[in-house]
């Protein structure tokens, strides 16, 4: 469960290294979210091993000359009344686009603002309730099939067990990386 930070933070300590083990210097690894980047099942890992090896804690063996890298970045704050999603941001996932020090930060800065908790009052209630009143008579599979997922959290969040008759509060800050 701890492979991927430990990978990242505890390269050295866990063993993760070797002495010949570098990033390729065209490839500025460390403006990337590691997360993203460093997933074995993502779709950039393949890049990522020819050229962000030591980043992404690909090495093997050991070194003795491996400095952590440390990234800082100041995350805005707008007005809650102004802090509006220029798009459907719900289709992305948080743990690639709200990553302040990752590739896609100004691309949710500007269109994702609200969605990634860059808004003063990070928070959205969400009813538990149906906007439908006839949500019974869709397939069976709409509660469960992910191709229907944010259209039955749009329409049928009761119905479906998506909430438990209890208001859901979204703290959207918890998202952001």
């Amino acid at each position: 469960i701890y492979y991927l930070w430990a990978r990242k933070n505890c390269r050295l300590h866990c063993g993760f290294c070797q002495k010949s083990c570098k990033d390729d210097p065209n490839a500025n690894c460390a403006l990337y979210n590691a997360t993203a980047l460093c997933d074995p099942n993502g779709i950039y890992y393949g890049w990522a091993r020819r050229n962000c090896t030591a980043y992404c804690g690909l090495c093997q063996g050991t070194t003795t000359s491996l400095q952590p890298t440390v990234i800082t970045s100041s995350q805005p704050s707008y007005p809650s009344e102004v802090c509006k999603d220029t798009l459907n941001c719900r289709v992305y996932h948080a743990a690639m686009i709200c990553v302040t020090n990752g590739i896609y930060y100004p691309w949710s800065l500007k269109h994702c603002p609200a969605y990634c908790g860059y808004c003063q009052a990070p928070t959205r209630i969400v009813p538990c309730s149906d906007k439908l009143t006839n949500c019974d008579e869709y397939p069976p599979d709409l509660c469960t099939n992910e191709l229907y997922r944010l259209w039955r959290e749009d329409n049928c969040r009761k119905f479906c067990g998506i909430c438990s008759g209890i208001d859901t509060v979204i703290d959207y800050s918890s998202v952001v990386g």
